[in-house]
């Protein structure tokens, strides 16, 4: 079964860049993927297969074979785009101003689009039950993942799966970690508001920027100082809104800020240092500080024992060439929320014919589309392997 569901793929490529190729140009942000969210779903339209809906969003589960097993695989792929302009000339470039898929998620619904068509054409012969997990707003937080999570369609999965292309990796790469594999994030605001004034009277006034540039100095020495300097943590402060006079004392500041870490200790400890950070401004400038987080993603750590049982079985794949490890890289995916209650794996697939200069979103990111049946065939290879654990 295995072979001719490798083979179903390899013929069906150039309807997976055709599917590609649609998406790409008419790309939507996260939360808004409506036109996205129908196409796809009239894929599925006449197949047999269930159709689930998460309430007031885009995203949706599609079941093959319901109800037949108690061992339930779930794949996942992300469809919303970014808010940039994309600046790669081609026949199928974006349509949307200022909106592009510079992360290749486009790639990933295609490529999963095929990979769940060959697995329906096949269904009396598989054994288990497959949830194809569309997933709408990867790209901003709180994510879709957590919808999903809180909607109850995935109670029932046993093992998940998920991957993402590389642009810096070349075609026919895997890579992997046993464990922790991508950094958790947070995004945060700062307002300071002090007292505005003159600025030949700054005595009379309680200045916002000055506030806020010790806040950003004082951030410096929170990684430095109280986080153990054997667990990586970095805080960027990303923007500095304070635009004003030369001779007028600004009475509010506005930043926007991230942290990233891989232990959830280092994330508790990072909020509760910015928290003191914040009350300790306010008393030493006289000024009010507020901080608001936005939200932000877990750090994503793969099943140690799962990855075990399917690293073999990819390093044996023909159609790959390197499976290898990886260390745990600093940014972030929200395929993290599925792995904190789901036992799975999220694997990295390069996706360039040679090294790109542009990686992930950026304007110019471009992939080789023959990573469209590398992703699909990756799918196939993790759900026969899932179905032959037993």
């Amino acid at each position: 079964m295995k072979a001719l569901l490798l083979k179903m793929i390899e013929d069906r490529m150039d309807e997976m860049i055709a599917i590609r190729r649609h998406l790409h140009q008419f790309p939507e942000l996260s939360f808004a993927e409506v036109e996205t969210a129908a196409y796809i779903k009239n894929f599925y339209a006449e197949k047999p297969v269930q159709i689930d809906t998460i309430s007031e969003r885009h995203g949706f589960v599609v079941t093959i074979n319901p109800g037949k097993s108690e061992r339930v695989l779930a794949l996942r792929a992300d469809f919303d785009a970014l808010p940039m302009q994309e600046l790669v000339e081609s026949s199928f470039k974006s349509q949307h101003d200022g909106i592009m898929h510079a992360c290749g998620h486009d790639l990933h619904t295609a490529a999963l689009m095929i990979a769940a068509d060959s697995l329906i054409t096949l269904r009396d012969q598989l054994p288990i039950t497959i949830k194809i997990i569309h997933q709408h707003a990867e790209e901003t937080p709180p994510g879709g993942a957590v919808d999903f999570m809180n909607s109850g369609l995935l109670d029932d999965v046993t093992r998940i799966y998920g991957a993402h292309v590389m642009p810096d990796e070349k075609l026919g790469t895997i890579r992997y970690a046993k464990a922790s594999m991508m950094a958790g994030n947070a995004a945060i605001t700062v307002d300071i508001t002090g007292l505005g004034g003159h600025g030949a009277s700054p005595h009379l006034a309680n200045d916002a920027i000055v506030a806020a540039s010790q806040f950003v100095v004082a951030t410096q020495s929170i990684v430095s100082r109280r986080i153990d300097p054997q667990k990586p943590a970095v805080i960027t402060i990303g923007s500095f809104e304070g635009k004003g006079a030369d001779n007028v004392i600004q009475e509010h500041v506005h930043l926007a800020l991230s942290t990233r870490y891989f232990e959830e200790s280092v994330e508790k400890c990072l909020e509760s240092e910015l928290e003191a950070l914040c009350h300790g401004i306010a008393a030493m400038y006289k000024v009010e500080v507020r901080m608001n987080h936005l939200g932000g993603y877990p750090a994503l750590v793969n099943h140690p024992e799962v990855v075990s049982k399917i690293i073999p079985v990819l390093k044996k794949a023909a159609f790959l060439d390197t499976v290898e490890e990886i260390e745990p890289v600093p940014f972030s995916e929200d395929f993290a929320t599925y792995l904190k209650t789901i036992p799975g794996a999220f694997l990295f697939v390069g996706s360039s014919a040679a090294p790109s200069p542009y990686f992930l979103h950026n304007p110019k990111f471009e992939a080789d589309e023959r990573v469209l049946v590398m992703l699909a065939q990756t799918m196939i290879e993790l759900t026969i392997a899932y179905i032959d654990e037993q």
